[in-house]
């Protein structure tokens, strides 16, 4: 046992090495600033917490707000804000959620219902006259969904990639409760420790939104791979049996796995124009 939890402390460095935000600003915004695009790193105060967001593309176009998973942070979508074709028609923001990046780092929000909140500041610097489009991947996924049960009214769709949203086929492995015990925890890197906190409360805050999906009113893209090994398939048919309005879409792929925005970012930038076009 004690081999298998330093293979998962090394795969877990190495994730986080390749999946954790810059905590540098002047870094992402050097990333960011490749043409003559509008470019902006900043952050907002919520409940206390400072929130690090990027916000890219002319402030009048339509707002798509992307929500990454666990662990992450804003700058999984980096491709997306830096995608020539997205940045002319669109105004883009990604953001470190509670927890990640440099956003109350190492500090774990475990309510799905209170991560909801940190959206709607973002929400709000809307300036075009149609609602934000949600994007979110795993658990990012599944806040926006909360989003689209709550808050309908306030978002013109929302895209759910990924999304662990079926409490019936969430997946807890052995090491998340190894590395949640006192005397390895502080071994686990901060991110890691955060998302782990998110994965174990994850069922039961799963459970308090069975009732919500009746609620969803605005357009809704459910995207996931049958190959996810992280993310069972079973959860794309949950939510296309419990969300009822006529304004799903259920978009499946036969060899695709979890990380769809890195390994296929094209099929979610086409369900992108996609939704804006049924609109």
């Amino acid at each position: 046992m004690k081999f298998l939890f330093i293979l998962f402390l090394l795969l877990a460095s190495i994730f986080v090495f390749v999946f954790e935000s810059d905590m540098n600003d002047d870094n992402l915004y050097t990333k960011l600033d490749i043409d003559s695009t509008r470019v902006l790193v900043d952050n907002f105060n919520l409940n206390n917490i400072e929130i690090r967001y990027a916000d890219v593309g002319d402030e009048t176009n339509r707002l798509i707000i992307f929500i990454h998973g666990a662990p992450g942070s804003l700058d999984a979508f980096n491709g997306f804000l830096k995608d020539s074709e997205l940045r002319n028609r669109f105004r883009m923001i990604s953001y470190d959620r509670p927890g990640y990046g440099n956003s109350d780092f190492g500090n774990p929000m475990v309510s799905i219902s209170n991560q909801a909140d940190f959206i709607f500041p973002l929400i709000n610097k809307n300036k075009h006259q149609l609602k934000p489009i949600l994007v979110g991947h795993s658990y990012g996924a599944t806040i926006a969904a909360h989003i689209a049960m709550n808050h309908s009214d306030k978002i013109g769709g929302v895209i759910l990639v990924g999304a662990a949203v079926d409490p019936m086929h969430e997946r807890i492995f052995w090491v998340s409760y190894l590395a949640d015990l006192p005397i390895l925890k502080s071994l686990v890197p901060k991110s890691m420790r955060v998302a782990n906190a998110e994965k174990l409360t994850h069922v039961d805050e799963l459970k308090k939104m069975i009732n919500g999906w009746k609620n969803i009113e605005s357009n809704i893209t459910i995207v996931h791979g049958k190959k996810d090994g992280l993310v069972p398939v079973e959860n794309a048919y949950f939510m296309d049996k419990m969300v009822q309005n006529i304004n799903k879409k259920l978009v499946l792929y036969d060899n695709i796995g979890h990380l769809i925005p890195w390994t296929n970012p094209d099929l979610m930038k086409k369900e992108i124009f996609e939704m804006v076009k049924v609109e």
